[in-house]
């Protein structure tokens, strides 16, 4: 388990959230890369990153509001 503190894993999540949206994101301290990204004609996106350093993954998952 990561020693991370709650401020930082808000952070993360923040960071991480931007990406999803096609935003450019600085990745937090660490070996983040961009595992693979999904955009849909819906409006649907996410992007998943992996930390090849701590072994961790985080799904960033925007949705969507496209009720068609």
């Amino acid at each position: 388990m990561s020693n991370l503190s709650v401020q930082q894993r808000v952070q993360e999540g923040s960071a991480f959230s931007l990406g999803a949206y096609g935003e450019p994101v600085t990745l937090p301290p660490g070996q983040w890369e961009v595992l693979t990204e999904f955009f849909h004609e819906s409006g649907y996106q996410s992007t998943v990153y992996l930390d090849s350093n701590s072994q961790r993954i985080y799904y960033a998952n925007t949705g969507t509001n496209d009720f068609s």
